[in-house]
């Protein structure tokens, strides 16, 4: 990822945030053939063990690549268009965007009692903001097995990571104020123009 100094996002709390925020994400490994296996997942971030959680169907061809296999993990958080109009600095338009990307290994999660356990973390995260929560007790013995039959659960450590918020730092705190003030004013369908402005305003805040 290209990454140029005064948009380097280095601070893995803040990392985490669009992780735990934007958590459906990009997965991407490298077969033998050097054909790219890519698939579209949520995957949550397990604090305890440092590590990313997912699963993919029991029939997708990627899920025997993985095995083993170093992976990249694509975190996009908020995002827009920047038009020249917004700020008396910016001469052109521009892209502001956020995004996290993880590399690590993957191992499989296989034995049953850790797959229903990973399963109902996942829920639980997922369900937290919903009043009644599901939750995977709700399930019986039979609809539980045919579940976790269908699916294949994984973990993949955190060897590197990347962050790249590009936020309009190099420019100045009033044109950062002009360009977040727009953003909110064009809300823009597509776009995440509400969230994308909060972030401009609490990065360029530190």
């Amino acid at each position: 990822m290209y990454m140029p100094k005064h948009f380097s996002q280095q601070n893995w709390q803040r990392a985490q945030q669009l992780i735990n925020t934007y958590s459906f994400t990009t997965l991407i490994t490298v077969q033998r053939d050097a054909q790219l296996s890519i698939s579209h997942i949520p995957m949550l971030y397990d604090e305890s063990e440092h590590c990313l959680l997912f699963h993919l169907a029991a029939a997708n061809p990627h899920a025997n690549e993985l095995l083993g296999a170093n992976a990249t993990a694509i975190f996009s958080g908020p995002q827009g268009y920047i038009s020249p109009n917004w700020a008396d600095q910016l001469l052109v338009p521009t892209w502001n965007y956020s995004a996290v990307h993880i590399s690590g290994k993957v191992i499989e999660v296989s034995a049953a009692k850790k797959k229903i356990a990973a399963m109902a973390q996942m829920a639980d995260f997922y369900e937290q903001p919903l009043s009644p929560g599901w939750d995977i007790a709700q399930l019986s013995a039979v609809q539980t097995n045919s579940m976790i039959a269908a699916i294949r659960c994984f973990k993949m450590s955190i060897g590197q990571w990347h962050g790249k918020f590009k936020l309009s730092q190099n420019r100045s705190p009033e044109a950062v104020k002009q360009v977040a003030q727009s953003l909110i004013q064009h809300n823009y369908p597509n776009q995440h123009n509400l969230a994308l402005a909060e972030l401009m305003l609490t990065e360029n805040a530190q």
